[in-house]
């Protein structure tokens, strides 16, 4: 079965940042609920130029599962639980199958342009990349998405990039 990935940016509200009390722990239980709903991990990253951005990575068997998952009580309740802390999330469903293994990586480079150009050549700086491009599925006027996964944080440095970070790493063991 073809799955997709969510992406989705939270704004954390300044001064927070990923690593404030009591978010930590917030985002475990974020993990914990939403990966026994939808049986998919969920990876966290943070942008490396402005820590008040988290970003989701998971996956989902359609739209319709994750929207089932937002109206659930669980997930009201953790989204009551972050008011308080978040300044603005966007979300977008990636035409991307999500791929556990190929997603968990401590760096993606992600881009979102209109012609889906990935790094490449002097860009990726040699090394060994693996790139993903997709459609967002409710807004496919947005562009094209890029991710690409490194072992390495990237030397090369794009405009049009942001290079994420993971984080919370430790608790990235389910499957």
């Amino acid at each position: 079965m073809l799955t997709i990935t969510e992406f989705a940016s939270l704004k954390l509200k300044a001064p927070y940042k990923v690593t404030s009390d009591p978010l930590p722990e917030l985002f475990t239980l974020v993990r914990e609920r939403q990966s026994a709903w939808s049986s998919y991990p969920l990876l966290y990253f943070t942008d490396t130029s402005d820590k008040s951005i988290v970003h989701i990575l998971s996956g989902w068997d359609s739209v319709s599962a994750h929207e089932e998952w937002i109206k659930s009580d669980g997930n009201q309740d953790l989204l009551k639980r972050f008011a308080s802390y978040l300044e603005d999330v966007t979300l977008r469903h990636l035409d991307v199958t999500f791929d556990k293994d190929k997603f968990d990586v401590p760096y993606i480079v992600y881009r979102n342009t209109a012609e889906g150009t990935e790094p490449n050549g002097e860009e990726a700086d040699g090394l060994s990349t693996r790139t993903v491009s997709g459609q967002d599925l409710e807004h496919p006027d947005s562009g094209s998405h890029s991710l690409t996964f490194l072992e390495e944080r990237p030397s090369y440095s794009n405009g049009e990039d942001k290079i994420l970070e993971r984080v919370y790493a430790d608790h990235s063991s389910q499957s």
